[in-house]
């Protein structure tokens, strides 16, 4: 999805604030600030083209010989996955699903601070952007949901959670 930057203010504070929303319209990006109690300008948009494709995705969509462009985008591309897999209707499903209780405790243990009426979709976006992207993060959240995730699982996703965030600080 794209991303939107807004300049604005603080509906509560009245201070100056430039934020980025990830969103399919410049509309629900809107909305997406809204609720997040920033009054923005409409005409101070930014407009972040799409990620492209992962070299993961990539090399995935070959194995199964997929035809794309090769400049296609990660959504794009997770779209012609999911066609090609038969999981398109499981995503939609998912979307509006609230987080498990696993994804609340992982995230909790990474630090992530979440909202109310978070959905598991954004959640695992929010995970996955946390720890290292080689981890198949989106497997194992929905291993969760359907209660295959073991004890040593979770401690080694919590491990591995830590390693990357130490990592990160350059450690």
């Amino acid at each position: 999805m794209p991303k939107y930057r807004f300049n604005g203010f603080g509906r509560v504070t009245g201070r100056k604030r430039c934020r980025t929303y990830v969103a399919d319209t410049v509309e629900e990006a809107i909305q997406k600030a809204c609720e997040d109690e920033t009054v923005v300008d409409p005409h101070s948009v930014e407009i972040s083209p799409e990620e492209p494709a992962t070299e993961r995705q990539l090399r995935f969509a070959r194995e199964l010989g997929l035809l794309f462009k090769a400049d296609i985008s990660k959504r794009k591309m997770r779209q012609l996955l999911d066609t090609a897999l038969g999981l398109e209707w499981m995503r939609r499903i998912d979307e509006n699903l609230p987080p498990t209780e696993a994804q609340l405790e992982f995230a909790l243990e990474l630090g992530i601070r979440v909202g109310p009426g978070i959905k598991r979709r954004q959640l695992t976006k929010m995970i996955s952007e946390v720890i290292d992207d080689d981890w198949p993060i989106e497997s194992a959240v929905r291993q969760t949901d359907s209660g295959l995730l073991g004890e040593r699982l979770l401690e080694r996703m919590a491990a591995e959670a830590d390693e990357g965030k130490r990592k990160a600080r350059g450690r």
